[in-house]
């Protein structure tokens, strides 16, 4: 999850969710109509793993 966090373009899970990191603790994710489409801190959001996509570069 760590790597995830600092990893620009990293999924984020947790059940019933998926965020893409922004790489600074941030991600960008649809959160309801509440919130729309926006950037939030991943701080504490009880995210239970990452992973990279397979074929994109990450720089």
């Amino acid at each position: 999850m760590a790597e995830a966090l600092r990893t620009r373009g990293a999924l984020l899970y947790r059940p019933g969710h998926v965020a893409i990191s922004l790489g600074d603790r941030r991600t960008i994710e649809a959160r309801g109509s509440a919130y729309g489409v926006n950037i939030f801190s991943a701080n504490g959001r009880g995210w239970t793993s990452g992973a990279l996509i397979p074929g994109l570069k990450y720089g």
